[in-house]
């Protein structure tokens, strides 16, 4: 009987979108400030300090992490070094 209830639920809500984040995410005041750039800087290090870790999990980290700060130093969000 309780499968039966939580199949008729699921068919009663399925006709909204999904939402996988609450709105109010979006508008609460710990996002309406972008990063820094030091925070960027950072995090960046960070990440970059522990690849020899993270490779052993994922081999290509190395590619992707210098692809992503290539990105990230293109489209000004990271401030080239120097």
């Amino acid at each position: 009987m309780q499968y039966k209830n939580a199949t008729r639920m699921q068919h009663s809500t399925s006709t909204h979108p999904p939402t996988h984040t609450h709105p109010s995410t979006y508008t609460h005041p710990q996002y309406t400030h972008s990063p820094t750039q030091t925070q960027i800087r950072m995090g960046f290090s960070r990440v970059e300090s522990q690849l020899d870790d993270v490779k052993l999990d994922c081999p290509h980290a190395p590619e992707l992490f210098a692809k992503y700060k290539q990105q990230a130093t293109v489209e000004q969000w990271l401030l080239a070094d120097g």
